[in-house]
């Protein structure tokens, strides 16, 4: 999993990848990885909030296409539920 979160951090930060490349990307991820991701606050952190809300919308998107509950893992039911929240606020106000 450590290999999956580097490889999805070295995307993000890189930049050298499309929106489409980046769906695939996510599309071949276990429900498990996606839900990692989907809670860690760090992805993108050094990028604008424009790049991290289009990252959030990519995320929930895939999420909600596979109908996945991320509170069912038991390792994520304590976490944080953030993106939906910054992606709702940044089309409202622009940012969060």
């Amino acid at each position: 999993m450590k290999k999956v979160f580097l490889l999805s951090a070295l995307l993000s930060f890189g930049g050298c990848v499309s929106d489409q490349g980046l769906v695939s990307i996510y599309e071949s991820q276990s429900g498990y990885t996606l839900c990692g991701i989907y809670f860690t606050k760090y992805y993108g952190s050094a990028r604008s909030k424009q790049y991290r809300y289009d990252f959030y919308k990519l995320i929930v998107n895939e999420i909600d296409r596979r109908g996945l509950d991320c509170r069912s893992f038991p390792d994520f039911d304590h976490k944080e539920d953030f993106m939906r929240d910054r992606i709702e606020k940044f089309e409202k106000d622009g940012t969060w």
